[in-house]
């Protein structure tokens, strides 16, 4: 197979939808099409299992997000002004919990949950506009990957993004082939519940609505879509109006002013940064990521420029394919705004937050494999990529999220009722707290605040950080013990603590005849949520003497 950097020899149209045509190679039939479908089908059967087969503990995020869920439904928005997210997923996630409990599993299947609807969602959107093969291999694409995988088993919010995201889809899908009230009113109800769910929704409507402007400024056929798609997008920003004082007091006080801002690579990179999140703990890239990472970059480029030209030759069309131009508009077009927004707040970009970009990604790579016209070579294509990602997916199934059954294990064999227990930083507290025994009688705060360890308080949280001292900390609490045990589970490499964990440690065990004993040490390599675990034993207070009484 040859690669020809030729311009195409069709002409394309200045409508930015070009309408819904789009060039199509030969299907897979007969035995290539045989194959596949058994493929798809063992990759769909992994994949569900995967959504609901994690081995780990919940860890911070996820300890946290049940504990604000878990509160009245009238404290919560409350909660999460202090946290600094939306709150659709938490109101869900709370009469979730009403019906199915409050188990690991059970706060986890509302993601899951989520996922298998999107699985479902996505074959049908693509469908609708590429065709069968397409929705297949995106089906594929989706079931078989890690990052998805991973969230479906992840008490948070990024499962949901990527249902809603598929909905979203789909209301553009028929609001492109007749707008309708209706249809705009459902774009809306879409674009709003993504809002309410992700703050970085707001980068993908932004990159959206760019494209409606696009459309209205040049014309054509398409020209009243976009303008009824600005309306609908204008009218979610209004639906957005209520929670907007939360989010201004967000906004101002709750960001990670500590974290390193990302630079433009990522604008470039932010693809492959799906397969680099807190699942993949091995430092060393493993032959299965480097593959992906060279079948994603190659599909991308094949599913905006590629035509196949026969089952040799591919041309390369740099005025790019009609829908494909769309959807990686999409793709790199929200990872421009979101870098924009991050150096603006001062905030950090992880993979996660770019959960509002996987699925177009996904189409992006199904769309890539119609530009490879020989069916053989385009089957081995699919099926390696599903056999890197079903690989990447068992690995990360297994990654143990949190250490807290360690630290949970021996409090409950060696604590005594009144023993205080420490949490350095407050970020360990939620994922432990969540397993000890509300009856275990253990007085438990958090560094710096010396507040609920269940919650973080994110208000000027530097601030706080740089306003306590180490030294008076461990003074006042070595004031309130009382002669019980202090058992401190400490971490570092915590962003804005550096080594302040480790010096409150070394305060206690400096402190005149008090003793101190470690219990449990953090192994960052096996767990994404390390922590150590250190007991220190104040000195016994004097016995008092009973006076003598004189003959």
């Amino acid at each position: 197979m040859s690669i020809d950097i030729e311009q195409a020899e069709q002409s394309v149209q200045s409508d930015p939808w070009e309408s819904w045509r789009e060039l199509r190679v030969t299907p897979l039939s007969g035995v290539t099409a045989g194959i596949a479908m058994a493929v798809t089908a063992i990759v769909v059967l992994v994949g569900v299992w995967l959504r609901f087969a994690t081995t780990s503990l919940l860890w911070l995020d996820e300890a946290l997000s049940v504990n604000i869920a878990k509160l009245p439904i009238g404290q919560i928005p409350g909660a999460l002004q202090r946290d600094g997210a939306p709150p659709l997923y938490y109101v869900l996630l709370h009469w979730w919990m009403q019906v199915f409990g409050e188990s690991d599993l059970a706060v986890r299947s509302l993601s899951g949950v989520c996922s298998l609807l999107t699985l479902v969602g996505l074959f049908f959107v693509v469908r609708r506009i590429w065709g069968l093969e397409p929705a297949v291999i995106a089906s594929g694409i989706f079931a078989a990957s890690a990052f998805a995988t991973y969230y479906a088993t992840e008490a948070r919010m990024y499962a949901l993004v990527m249902l809603l995201v598929v909905v979203l889809g789909w209301m553009l899908t028929l609001l492109m082939e007749r707008p309708t009230v209706i249809r705009t009113l459902g774009l809306s109800v879409s674009a709003a519940a993504l809002l309410y769910t992700h703050y970085w929704s707001f980068f993908l409507c932004g990159a959206l609505g760019a494209w409606f402007v696009v459309m209205v400024v040049v014309g054509g056929q398409h020209r009243r879509q976009g303008f009824v798609g600005l309306c609908g997008l204008g009218l979610a920003g209004l639906t957005f109006l209520p929670w907007l004082n939360i989010f201004s007091f967000q906004s101002a006080h709750t960001g990670t002013p500590w974290a390193r801002v990302p630079d433009l690579q990522i604008i470039v990179t932010g693809i492959l940064h799906f397969y680099d999140n807190q699942g993949a703990l091995p430092t060393a890239a493993g032959p299965s990521l480097s593959l992906l990472e060279l079948l994603t970059v190659a599909l991308v480029v094949l599913a905006i420029f590629g035509i196949p030209k026969n089952r040799r030759r591919i041309v390369i069309d740099l005025a790019g394919r009609p829908k494909g131009r769309f959807l990686a508009w999409i793709v790199f077009g929200t990872l421009v705004l979101g870098i924009i927004g991050a150096h603006l707040s001062k905030s950090t970009f992880v993979p996660r937050y770019a959960s509002v970009i996987f699925v177009p990604l996904v189409v992006l790579m199904a769309v890539g494999t119609q530009a490879i016209g020989a069916r053989w070579v385009r089957l081995g294509v699919i099926t390696v990529l599903a056999a890197a990602l079903l690989t990447q997916g068992l690995e990360w199934r297994t990654t143990q999220r949190s250490q807290a059954a360690q630290i949970v294990a021996v409090l409950s064999k060696e604590s005594k009722p009144g023993d205080f227990v420490l949490f350095c930083p407050d970020q360990l507290g939620p994922a432990v707290m969540r397993e000890i025994p509300a009856s275990s009688g253990l007085t438990a705060l958090s560094y710096p605040r010396l507040d609920n360890p269940r919650f973080i308080n994110w208000v000027d949280y530097l601030a706080a950080i740089r306003s306590t001292s180490p030294a008076r900390f461990v003074k006042d609490i070595a004031h309130r013990v009382d002669g019980h045990s202090v058992w401190l589970v400490w971490s570092t490499g915590y962003g804005p603590y550096q080594s302040t964990c480790s010096f409150v440690a070394s305060t206690f065990l400096g402190r005149p005849r008090w003793g101190g004993h470690q219990w449990v040490n953090a192994h960052p390599y096996e767990y994404f949520q390390s922590m150590n675990l250190t007991q220190f034993n104040p000195p016994s207070p004097p016995i008092p003497q009973k006076k003598k009484i004189a003959p």
